[in-house]
């Protein structure tokens, strides 16, 4: 499966993650809370950010996800990384 993962560097600041989650979480609560829209989190090497968005939630970001540079990654190992709940 396609996954979408979006990587922001030590560089950035807290403006970017938060934009990034509210974006996310208007955006779920819209499409109705679906069940397999899901959202990991955790931190690069470099001490940066980096999120995998599921299938399902990248579809609901839709367009809203370019803003964050996304790349396709199949399948991501995300064990080890933080599951994001509203």
């Amino acid at each position: 499966m396609i996954w979408t993962k979006v990587t922001l560097e030590k560089s950035a600041d807290e403006t970017s993650s938060g934009a990034l989650l509210a974006t996310y979480m208007q955006a779920l609560v819209a499409a109705g809370l679906p069940a397999d829209a899901e959202l990991y989190h955790g931190e690069t090497q470099d001490q940066g950010q980096v999120f995998y968005f599921s299938p399902r939630s990248s579809e609901i970001m839709g367009d809203r996800l370019k803003a964050f540079a996304p790349e396709s990654c199949v399948d991501p190992d995300v064990s080890g990384l933080s599951k994001i709940k509203l």
